[in-house]
C-alpha cells in the first residue's frame, strides 16, 4: 500500500497519515509537503534538536546562528 501511496496511485486516509507519521517520527505537514520555512531536512533536524537543549543552552545556539547571519548580511552588502 504504501508504495501506492509514493506512485499517487492512492491516498492514505487522515487517520493512516497520522499513524504513518508516527511511525516516521515527523509531522502529517511534513508528509503532505507544508511547511511554514522552506528548510531542508538536515536544517530541520538540527532545529528540532535545538528545541530539546535547555533554554541557557539554546540562548547561546541563537547568538551564535544571529553572529553568522549578520556577517553573511555585511559581506553580501559590501561586495
Amino acid at each position: 500500500m504504501v508504495g501506492r501511496y509514493e506512485r499517487a496511485e492512492a491516498s492514505p486516509s487522515v487517520v493512516i497519515a497520522a499513524r504513518l507519521a508516527r511511525a516516521v517520527d515527523t509531522s502529517l505537514d511534513f508528509l503532505a509537503g507544508v511547511r511554514d520555512a522552506n528548510l531542508d531536512p538536515r536544517t530541520a533536524e538540527r532545529i528540532i534538536a535545538v528545541q530539546d537543549l535547555p533554554t541557557n543552552e539554546q540562548q547561546h545556539v541563537y547568538a551564535l546562528l544571529d553572529a553568522f547571519v549578520a556577517k553573511s548580511r555585511i559581506q553580501g552588502v559590501l561586495r
